[in-house]
């Protein structure tokens, strides 16, 4: 569960800047999980000329599930480039870079370069009703060398006026190095599955307040044995 908080503002023409603050109960990562306890993880995200975006996000556990209860335990960088082709599709690269202290399992420093696409029906068209859909594809060239693919779907229902209910699911395939890295099984195949339900509410032209709920699974029988072993669960 998590409770969220985001203010966006201009700050000249051609450069805005977006922080958001959440507060969840566990820390996961398609489906790993890297702190049993409540998290903080503030962001502070800047647009660069409509197309470009610098995202600095940080992970503080609250909890002592690592034994350090009050400090970050992972920093991460995205730089990400995202062109509006048309009122449909919009595709984007990005590079993002992690530096993680806790757990000790997963200390040291990753790089992903990413590509995607993503597919937002018109507002006022007849597909209107149709779940936006993405598909992104994540290469990691630091810590071990493959790649994860997700696949998402997302739909945002207005709920008269007053808020709105965002639900999205997704789906993930990798391959044998990266669940050698996380799960310690060099079977490719798919990974993690996840769903996730927002109850959101803007205050003002500039903040949004909100509440999330999510449930993590892993799909594949061998991944999800070999989490058991590692993590000691499947599902969160």
């Amino acid at each position: 569960m998590a409770a969220a908080l985001l203010g966006t503002g201009a700050t000249a023409a051609e450069l805005s800047a977006t922080i958001e603050g959440s507060v969840w109960s566990k820390y996961l990562f398609r489906g790993v999980p890297y702190t049993d306890g409540s998290v903080a993880q503030p962001a502070l995200t800047l647009l660069l000329g409509g197309e470009w975006t610098v995202t600095t996000w940080m992970n503080i556990d609250l909890a002592n599930a690592n034994r350090a209860a009050g400090r970050p335990t992972e920093t991460d960088v995205t730089l990400r480039w995202a062109p509006a082709v048309s009122g449909v599709l919009r595709p984007f690269l990005g590079l993002a870079t992690s530096v993680i202290s806790q757990p000790s399992e997963a200390t040291g420093t990753s790089a992903e370069l990413a590509a995607g696409l993503r597919g937002q029906p018109l507002e006022g068209s007849a597909a209107r009703w149709l779940p936006a859909l993405e598909v992104s594809l994540w290469h990691e060239v630091l810590e071990y060398d493959d790649s994860f693919v997700e696949l998402a779907a997302e739909r945002v229902i207005p709920l008269g006026g007053w808020a709105d209910r965002t639900l999205r699911i997704t789906a993930g395939w990798a391959g044998g190095h990266y669940h050698s890295y996380f799960f310690g099984t060099d079977h490719a195949g798919w990974s993690d599955g996840s769903c996730t339900a927002e109850l959101g509410r803007s205050v003002g032209d500039r903040w949004r307040v909100s509440l999330m709920t999510q449930y993590q699974t892993l799909l594949s029988p061998a991944i999800r044995s070999a989490s058991r072993e590692r993590h000691g669960e499947s599902d969160w």
